[in-house]
């Protein structure tokens, strides 16, 4: 751990530097749902503070036992090596340069988490109360117009998303959800279940009645699978899963906004041939050209940022270009088209490792989250590109950081340590216990 003599400077108004990474760990995941620019600053500050604290040893030793961080730096090794026959130009490669360095966040915040349970707990609290905030804010606009929300028309049925898009807050809010309803689950006292029954329930409507798109359902649906199938096994599962449809049912049934998409989505499909201006027709046709694109270069793609401009190759009217060619709203297949099958293979892997980190976890309600966040991740790169997205981009690796150093096998974390007098960690709860 650093030491105060290390950067007087920074640590001398602490008691051997712990209040330091408990404010950048807060602060962090406190803002960069709300507040992106500001999450900008506070991650040069991690970054500066895990340089100055690094110690090889914990770094190898968690590498070992987080091997998904060997698949993240081969991703974006890829993307480097991917330039040198790329026909992008310099503008575009830069652009993804700087997208995918996302990919490489996990290893910073990993040494500023991993092992200690304290600052994964400020983490995963200040997360909760940022998404909280736009839930109840996503409530109130319902009523009135709130300065800092994106939605400015008050009414039931409108689209009252708080940050960026709505399709960027239900992917967040769909974590949010797992998490509340893990800990309306765990909470030891009736008040803490009532508390968080509700934060579950406001998460769960911001996205089924107060948003309008089909994408937060398709992620929200997911993430819930995914907590159930690790949190529940044999006939708990079942029940819960029944549970699942016919509270899925209800909401259908009782949000005429819900059944609208769903229908409006169908009769999308059905004409997509006629009309690709749609969501849906917009995403099937770039769909079909993004796997052309993947047969002509199948083994190393096309390149780094060759997608803007190698899928207008493959339209049948190029002067059409520029509404298609910025992604494919489909991960998987912007990495085969620029990177090949090795590219898709690595995105593939990553995610099998971070299955595998929560098969190897010690606790089963972390591994339950984990799973939760990786059902979210695979339904969003299946109708979208959130690692070309600014700001889902960081929500997952954050989301995967924090997540990761809650799983780590083996791991010899802070909290379980015995309680000594300069430190306060072993007293505060761990965040395995929600």
């Amino acid at each position: 751990m650093i030491e105060t003599s290390k950067m007087p400077g920074l640590m001398a108004h602490s008691q051997n530097g712990k209040y330091w990474p408990a404010f950048l760990a807060g602060a962090l995941f406190l803002l960069f749902p709300t507040w992106i620019a500001a999450s900008h600053g506070v991650l040069l500050l991690i970054t500066i503070y895990v340089v100055a604290d690094f110690d090889r040893q914990r770094f190898a030793s968690i590498v070992e036992r987080a091997p998904v961080l060997w698949t993240l730096g081969a991703i974006y090794l890829m993307v480097i090596v991917g330039t040198t026959y790329s026909p992008a130009p310099w503008k575009d490669i830069l652009l993804h340069w700087q997208k995918y360095l996302r990919f490489l966040y996990p290893f910073v915040l990993l040494l500023l988490l991993a092992d200690r349970q304290r600052l994964q707990e400020i983490a995963l609290n200040a997360f909760m109360t940022a998404m909280g905030f736009i839930a109840v804010s996503s409530w109130l606009n319902i009523w009135f117009v709130l300065p800092w929300s994106a939605s400015k028309k008050p009414g039931w049925g409108e689209n009252h998303f708080v940050i960026g898009d709505h399709i960027t807050q239900n992917v967040m809010m769909a974590l949010f959800v797992v998490i509340a309803l893990q800990r309306a689950l765990q909470a030891p006292d009736r008040n803490r279940r009532l508390f968080w029954a509700l934060a579950t329930l406001s998460g769960t409507v911001s996205i089924t009645h107060l948003s309008f798109g089909r994408t937060g359902l398709v992620v929200l649906l997911a993430g819930l699978l995914g907590w159930m199938f690790g949190k529940f096994k044999g006939k708990k599962l079942v029940m819960v899963l029944a549970l699942l449809v016919a509270v899925g049912g209800i909401a259908i049934w009782t949000s005429s906004a819900m059944t609208q998409r769903i229908q409006k989505g169908i009769a999308e499909a059905e004409h997509s041939e006629d009309n690709r201006v749609t969501s849906i027709g917009h995403r099937l046709y770039n769909y079909k050209i993004t796997l052309q694109m993947m047969a002509a270069a199948p083994i190393v793609g096309h390149g780094t940022a060759s997608f803007h401009t190698e899928f207008c190759k493959f339209m049948e009217d190029p002067t059409d270009c520029l509404r298609y060619a910025w992604h494919p709203h489909n991960q998987f297949l912007m990495m085969g088209a620029e990177h090949g099958i090795a590219g898709l293979g690595l995105y593939i892997l990553m995610i099998l490792m971070l299955v595998q980190a929560g098969r190897r976890s010690p606790d089963n309600n972390s591994a339950a989250l984990m799973y939760g966040l990786v059902g979210i991740l695979i339904a969003d790169s299946l109708v979208n590109s959130p690692f070309f997205s600014s700001r889902e981009s960081q929500f997952f690796a954050y989301a995967m950081a924090l997540l990761l150093s809650m799983n780590l096998s083996g791991s010899n974390n802070e909290a379980d340590r015995p309680a000594d007098t300069t430190s306060g960690d072993a007293t505060l709860a761990s965040p395995h216990q929600g």
